[in-house]
């Protein structure tokens, strides 16, 4: 999980043309309660965890799920464990950011390329983790991150995708 999460605050940085972050905070739901995540694995099925800054409200959700095989209906390509990330129920920049950030350091990790399934993110179903990452990549000099976050949003421009 630390990999991860390194990772994904790297790539937010670079993502985002800005120095320093927020601090990441990884968090899963204990009766509807935000309960910080100790544990060090992650990838189990049935995971669902919550990743924001501390000092945000805003976060994503990720879940795991395992998809068995069952021909014809469910092939070898679609069989496995997979991970599934949401932007948080704001939908704000900072949770697009992050949910980019992260989807770009999983698919790295598994050097897989990006899968999304209701091509809200891309007009094409899979993209290469550089290909996200060079698509929402945002240049230039921003006072933190919620600017450079916005920068990031409205360069996706998801009506237009």
């Amino acid at each position: 999980m630390h990999n991860i999460i390194c990772n994904m605050n790297d790539i937010l940085k670079r993502i985002l043309s800005i120095d320093s972050i927020p601090e990441v905070s990884v968090f899963t739901l204990v009766n509807g309660k935000r309960k910080i995540f100790e544990d060090t694995v992650i990838g189990l099925v049935g995971q669902y965890l919550l990743i924001g800054f501390k000092e945000y409200e805003e976060g994503i959700s990720i879940t795991i799920t395992e998809v068995p095989l069952q021909l014809p209906y469910i092939t070898e390509d679609e069989a496995g464990i997979w991970t599934g990330i949401s932007v948080g129920v704001k939908k704000s920049s900072i949770e697009f950011a992050i949910a980019a950030a992260l989807a770009i350091a999983i698919a790295q990790g598994q050097g897989e390329d990006i899968i999304d399934d209701a091509c809200i993110w891309n007009k094409s179903l899979k993209i290469s983790p550089l290909d996200f990452f060079n698509k929402l990549s945002v240049k230039g000099t921003y006072k933190n991150i919620d600017e450079a976050s916005n920068a990031m949003f409205e360069k996706l421009n998801l009506s237009r995708n």
